[in-house]
């Protein structure tokens, strides 16, 4: 009977193994690539558009060896990945604003967006921002210096064969007439929410796992 179990636990694990999500984001955490503004050097997998930006190794403002940093709302940042009808889909990135380049005037947007299998666009929407200050209203944004995650889910409607996840500026609502400041994103991560059958699966590999200890 103990080895019935054993062996239902390794089935299960590598049940759970091959359903457990994985990030469909090729360079997520931007590490690959050359350093530079962007415009002038290439981060792997990822499509930008404008200047106003560095693929950059600032000590402090990225994870691991190299991160994104933007300015301004001309410039911008994203990359697709393949996606099914009715499919719902984590997004995620980390974003953070440094206290000699506060974010003021400017909000840090993620948008998810939905292309058909021509690449027209079908929909987009709105997964979470970094707030900046607006300095002439006197409301404060996101803490300084603090790493946040913006993150949310979105399901891929009807017509979309294609997901995108995009990082830009927008200027803040009720702005006047200051902007400046910088955001750095980092670790960005698409991945597909497991369906019931696949969260069963990696409920009940849990749970042998543990009886198995």
């Amino acid at each position: 009977m103990r080895k019935v179990v054993i062996l239902a636990g390794v089935l299960l694990c590598s049940a759970m193994a091959a359903v457990a999500p994985a990030n469909l984001l090729l360079n997520g955490d931007f590490e690959l690539g050359e350093l530079g503004q962007l415009g002038s050097v290439t981060v792997d997998n990822w499509i930008t558009w404008g200047n106003s930006g560095w693929h950059h190794s600032d000590d402090g403002l990225k994870f691991d060896d190299k991160g994104i940093k933007l300015w301004w709302d001309a410039t911008g940042i994203y990359q697709d990945f393949t996606a099914a009808v009715g499919a719902e889909f984590l997004f995620e990135v980390y974003a953070i604003t440094s206290q000699t380049e506060a974010l003021k005037g400017w909000d840090a947007v993620v948008k998810a967006e939905w292309l058909d299998a021509s690449w027209q666009f079908v929909a987009g929407e709105e997964i979470g921002r970094f707030y900046g200050e607006k300095d002439d209203k006197g409301i404060a944004g996101d803490p300084i210096s603090t790493w946040k995650l913006i993150s949310g889910s979105a399901t891929a409607p009807e017509g979309a064969a294609y997901g995108r996840i995009v990082m830009v500026l927008e200027q803040a609502d009720n702005w006047q007439s200051t902007t400046g400041g910088a955001i750095y994103w980092d670790n960005a991560s698409v991945v597909m929410v497991p369906e019931p059958l696949s969260l069963a699966l990696l409920g009940a590999g849990a749970l042998c796992l543990r009886r198995k200890k």
